[in-house]
């Protein structure tokens, strides 16, 4: 029997996106919830407490840079 997807914590006011209290509860909802998709988990780059789902953004995908280098590049952004 399929266990029942793990519900967000929030949205977070930031970003604007369900956040979840970790990777692992992330992951799987991004499973439950479209199993033919690419989705990932990632740290909210506003509060690195949450984690958000979603897709890789293209210049990751295309090996442009990596995900600690887009990561790196989204902290030290003006805010």
């Amino acid at each position: 029997m399929r266990q029942p997807v793990a519900q967000a914590l929030h949205t977070c006011v930031v970003c604007g996106k369900l956040s979840y209290r970790s990777r692992k509860v992330a992951r799987k909802v991004a499973n439950q919830r479209h199993p033919d998709s690419r989705l990932s988990a990632y740290p909210c780059p506003e509060n690195g407490a949450y984690w958000h789902i979603g897709h890789l953004p293209a210049n990751v995908r295309h090996g442009v840079v990596d995900r600690a280098g887009y990561r790196d590049a989204l902290s030290r952004r003006p805010r």
